[in-house]
């Protein structure tokens, strides 16, 4: 069985159509100019899915808030960030596998329905990141089409 993933990287915004969730849902768009330090990117986040403001400014918080968005009604989420080349190109060593792993743990925390009997049971929800590549190159990004 094939592992399923939640990230995938683009070569052009031509490519979002074969992507998207065959469930339609919210679109959220970021851009990668706007995300090249660990600061920036949390920023972005935070103005983009408009986090509360006790957001922590870390990537613990980041996930904590992007599994819980229940300030938003969506039947499934994808997330696109286009000039992805540019995502934490000043960061630090280890910052973008950190930003990959909490984007495919969220894809994976939202597939995974939930039924406790509880006012929060749901059903599985697709939540997925477009990554769309622009000219240059980035350590974020790998070379293949899917992360």
């Amino acid at each position: 069985m094939d592992k399923v993933t939640w990230v995938h990287v683009l070569a052009s915004e031509r490519e979002i159509p074969a992507h998207l969730p065959q469930v339609a849902g919210v679109v959220i768009r970021m851009s990668g100019k706007q995300m090249a330090t660990l600061n920036e990117t949390y920023r972005a986040f935070a103005q983009a899915f408009k986090f509360p403001d006790y957001f922590g400014f870390n990537m613990n918080a980041l996930y904590d808030l992007l599994t819980d968005l229940a300030w938003i009604t969506f039947e499934s989420m994808t997330l696109v960030i286009t000039d992805a080349e540019h995502v934490l190109c000043r960061g630090a060593a280890g910052d973008n596998e950190a930003l990959l792993g909490v984007l495919e743990s969220t894809g994976q925390h939202w597939a995974t329905p939930i039924a406790l009997n509880e006012v929060w049971d749901r059903e599985a929800i697709d939540f997925r990141t477009l990554l769309i590549r622009g000219e240059e190159k980035c350590a974020l990004l790998p070379l293949t089409t899917s992360v």
